[in-house]
């Protein structure tokens, strides 16, 4: 936030003038568009959970994306393989946790979250806080591009959100964060 007092002036982000408490946990998200090549710019703020959107990964790159990331202190995981763009298509969402953090998959037990999995648009991780003793849900969800112009493209899109939300809701005594780049204009919905 900007040191200034004035709500008139546009605000500039510093993640500089933040606070680190020692018990709070940072979950951070973001858009990445490619992971390997800036992955010490995208983990700059040492948060102990990201979830990256448009992340882009290919299958062939996984390897060598798991250990820049390991040699950074993260363990990283993609989501499902997108093949709607092609073999090259890649994982649309990847979830990085500090390196030592257990973390654990979710069995998918009704179709409408295998098939927001199926999309390659969607992950999640439970994660292990307070030395193992509670767990939150962390999940990474990438709107389909388009979705504010295209009406057909906004449903699909909005398929995909209520999938989330419904996943979401399914948890009711474990915390949920659904971090998303959702490519939806908040202002027409």
């Amino acid at each position: 936030p900007s040191n200034s007092d004035d709500d008139t002036m546009p605000k500039q982000w510093s993640d500089h003038a933040l606070c680190k408490d020692d018990d709070a946990m940072w979950i951070v998200t973001q858009n990445i568009g490619s992971l390997y090549a800036a992955a010490e710019r995208h983990t700059a703020t040492r948060a102990e959970v990201y979830a990256w959107q448009e992340a882009e990964i290919p299958m062939h790159e996984r390897a060598v994306t798991a250990s820049k990331m390991k040699e950074l202190g993260y363990s990283i995981r993609c989501g499902w393989e997108d093949n709607h763009d092609g073999p090259d298509g890649g994982s649309k969402v990847a979830i990085a946790t500090t390196c030592g953090q257990n973390t654990y998959a979710l069995a998918y037990q009704d179709r409408s979250t295998v098939q927001l999995a199926a999309s390659g648009r969607w992950y999640e991780r439970m994660i292990s806080i307070q030395d193992g003793g509670k767990f939150i849900i962390v999940a990474s969800l990438y709107g389909f591009s388009g979705a504010s112009q295209d009406p057909a493209i906004a449903k699909k899109n909005d398929e995909s959100l209520r999938a989330a939300a419904l996943r979401c809701a399914s948890f009711s005594c474990t915390p949920y964060f659904i971090c998303t780049d959702a490519n939806t204009n908040p202002q027409t919905c």
